[in-house]
């Protein structure tokens, strides 16, 4: 006999924003560190190594004209590069979905959901880029408030209606109804990164000191290494926190729905014939 599918709202809402990141450092350490870590990684791998080397570029301009053929195939692999982050978020969403869930999924069932919803995350990433960067530049205010808008943009397009439009308007309507949990998890890992890129920036100083100029390459990379473990369990928490406002919410509206359904009910029913006088 085969067990049962677990419910589709299980076992959301977990309660709370601290037992949402807990689960999702759980999931990432304990129960699947391949699938939601190590695969991951290395499907961004491009993604680092983009980032890296254009940070180096970036934090030693007076070398760009020397490095004109590096900077050319920097930009040349570009389209590598999108693929890889977004393939790799599709699979990330996707396989941390299921198993929050309770489901021990294969990784061909998760490269072939992935690849599915790919086309739908793309097109929501890349609108919510364009966005937010139009609204920096109009005063930055504009910027921020999209960004907060369409922060479970990319989740609602993989597990959700994947459409640009509904992705957004569903992305509004979760965070509108949870602001206050949003800040909260904002807050978490908002002091994640921040220690963590204290501790990184501290070992980068230590090691220019030993070695009397800016580090390597692949030393740059191995320093980097912990944020970006960090940036894969920011990926599943925020997924979780995606499921567990839906499931809010679905509580929000169903007691609304028992409450008007009893005014109804009580402003309709008949008055009490006893307490009539006469």
């Amino acid at each position: 006999m085969t067990e049962p599918e677990p419910e589709s709202d299980a076992p959301f809402p977990l309660g709370s924003v601290q037992a949402v990141a807990s689960r999702a450092w759980e999931l990432c350490l304990r129960e699947d560190p391949i699938g939601l870590l190590a695969i991951p990684f290395l499907i961004q791998f491009p993604v680092y190594v983009f980032l890296t080397i254009l940070g180096e570029l970036i934090r030693h301009p007076e070398e760009l004209p020397r490095e004109t053929s590096l900077v050319g195939a920097v930009f040349g692999v570009l389209p590598l590069v999108v693929f890889a982050r977004v393939f790799g978020e599709s699979w990330t969403l996707w396989r941390s979905d299921a198993e929050a869930h309770g489901r021990r999924v294969s990784y061909s069932e998760t490269v072939r959901h992935a690849f599915t919803k790919s086309w739908y995350l793309v097109v929501v990433m890349g609108t919510v880029y364009v966005l937010v960067q139009i609204g920096f530049i109009a005063f930055v205010i504009p910027g921020i408030v999209v960004g907060m808008v369409a922060s479970f943009a990319n989740q609602a397009a993989v597990l959700g209606p994947g459409r640009l439009l509904a992705s957004l308007r569903q992305s509004r309507e979760l965070l509108e109804h949870n602001i206050g949990h949003w800040f909260g998890m904002v807050a978490y890992w908002a002091v994640v990164f921040v220690g963590m890129g204290i501790i990184v920036t501290i070992l980068r100083l230590t090691f220019e000191k030993i070695v009397g100029g800016p580090v390597g390459f692949v030393l740059d990379l191995v320093l980097f290494l912990p944020l970006q473990i960090a940036l894969l369990v920011f990926t599943v928490c925020w997924t979780l926190l995606y499921r567990e406002f839906e499931a809010r919410r679905h509580q929000q509206l169903t007691a609304a729905a028992e409450h008007e359904g009893q005014r109804i009910v009580h402003v309709g029913s008949p008055p009490d014939q006893s307490a009539r006088v006469g």
